[in-house]
C-alpha cells in the first residue's frame, strides 16, 4: 500500500522545515511526500529548496499565486499518486509512529476509507482537547452535514483518506471559498459521500499555536458570515451533484442516528435540534424525537467497556460508534465523545 503525505504551507518559513522533518522521520517512510507551496512572499521557497531541494523523497510544488489552503491540497491531491494519503499543515508536526498505526488501520480494514487522529499543542496549553474513549468509528453523518450544520472529522493534519475517495472530491470549482479551514470541506463532503469514518484515538500530532495561524477558538463574525455562506454554497453544489433533495433528508435523521453504534448526548441534542428545525409536522418530529431517544437510551445502557477494547489494534465498529468534533488546525475545535465534531449555526 503506497502512502503519501501532502504538505499545504504558506509563509511557514519558520516552521515549514520542521514539518517536513517530521513526515521524513516516520518508523515507516512515506512513499511520497508533496510540499506544496501557496505563493509564499516569505523566505519558505528558498529554504525549502535549500533543505529538500536535492532530496529525491520529498517533491516541491510551488503555486504561481496564492489561492488558499484548500486549493493548496487539491494541487497535492491532483499529484499524488498514494493509495492513502495523510495531510499536514507547514506549522504542524507528525509523531514519529503516526503513518505506522494510520497503515495499519488501512492494512487491517480494507473498506475503510477515512480516519483521524487526534493533536495536542506543543507550544501552549489547549483549552479543548479530545476526550479520550477508545478508537471507534463514527455512523452515516450524510443528514446531520446537510442539514445540520455538524461536520464529523477532525483538523486537517490530523486527516486521511483513501486516494479513491479523495478523487471524488478533486477538484472542486469553488476552492477560493476555503482559504483557510480546508478540514470543513474535507470533513463536510466525506460525510455527504456517505463514509463512515474512524477515529484513532492516539495523539499522533503536534499542533502549533503562533502569530500567524487562526486559532482554534477564532470567531470573528465576518470570518464566521463567510464560513456560512461557504458551507452553504458546499451543500448545494453536492445536493446537485449527487441528484437528490437535501430537504428530504429531515425524514430520514432518525435512521441515520441508529446507525451510531455509542452516540454521546451531545450528539442526540444535534439531532433532535436539527429535526425539530425540519419542515415535517409536530406529529412526526415527536415520532422521530422518539425514536432518537429509544436508540440513545438502549446503546447507553448496553455499552460495555469491551467495545473500545474491541478496537484495540484499530479495527472498525461495525455499523458505527462515537461522535467525533471537529475543526481545522488555524480554527476552532470542541470536543465529544471519542473525536472531534463541530455544529456551530
Amino acid at each position: 500500500m503506497k502512502s503519501t503525505c501532502i504538505i499545504d504551507t504558506y509563509n511557514h518559513d519558520r516552521f515549514v522545515c520542521e514539518a517536513v522533518e517530521s513526515a521524513l522521520a516516520q518508523s515507516v517512510a512515506f512513499d511520497e511526500i508533496l510540499v506544496v507551496d501557496d505563493a509564499s512572499t516569505d523566505q519558505s521557497q528558498s529554504i525549502l529548496v535549500e533543505r529538500f531541494g536535492d532530496d529525491e523523497r520529498v517533491r516541491l510544488i510551488f503555486r504561481s499565486c496564492n489561492g488558499g489552503q484548500l486549493a493548496c491540497i487539491e494541487t497535492g491531491v491532483l499529484n499524488a499518486s498514494g493509495d492513502v494519503c495523510c495531510f499536514l499543515d507547514g506549522d504542524d508536526q507528525l509523531d514519529e509512529s503516526y503513518l505506522r498505526k494510520v497503515l495499519q488501520h488501512y492494512q487491517e480494514n480494507p473498506t475503510s476509507q477515512s480516519a483521524y487522529v487526534t493533536c495536542n499543542a506543543f507550544d501552549r496549553s489547549v483549552r479543548r482537547t479530545f476526550a479520550r474513549t477508545g478508537t471507534k468509528s463514527t455512523g452515516l453523518s450524510v443528514g446531520i452535514t446537510f442539514r445540520g450544520n455538524t461536520l464529523i472529522g477532525a483538523p486537517t493534519s490530523c486527516l486521511s483518506f483513501r486516494a479513491d475517495l479523495l478523487r471524488e472530491m478533486f477538484p472542486y470549482p469553488m476552492v477560493s471559498d476555503w482559504v483557510i479551514r480546508a478540514d470543513d470541506y474535507l470533513n463536510g463532503v466525506s460525510s455527504m459521500l456517505g463514509v463512515q469514518k474512524t477515529f484513532i484515538d492516539q495523539e499522533l500530532v503536534q499542533f502549533r499555536w503562533h502569530d500567524r495561524n487562526n486559532s482554534w477558538t477564532c470567531t470573528q463574525r465576518l470570518a464566521t458570515y463567510r464560513r456560512r455562506l461557504s458551507l452553504n454554497r458546499l451543500r448545494r453544489y453536492y445536493e446537485t451533484y449527487l441528484r437528490f433533495d437535501a430537504s428530504s433528508l429531515d425524514s430520514e435523521l432518525h435512521r441515520e442516528f441508529a446507525t451510531w453504534r455509542d452516540p454521546s448526548w451531545k450528539l442526540f441534542c444535534w439531532y433532535l435540534r436539527t429535526i425539530l428545525r425540519g419542515r415535517h409536522s409536530i406529529p412526526r418530529k415527536l415520532a422521530q424525537a422518539a425514536s432518537l431517544l429509544q436508540h440513545q437510551l438502549i446503546t447507553h445502557w448496553q455499552s460495555t467497556p469491551d467495545d473500545s477494547a474491541s478496537l484495540h489494534y484499530c479495527k472498525p465498529l461495525t455499523p458505527a460508534a462515537t461522535v467525533v468534533n471537529h475543526s481545522h488546525s488555524r480554527c476552532g475545535v470542541s470536543v465529544d465523545t471519542g473525536a472531534a465534531l463541530d455544529s456551530r449555526d
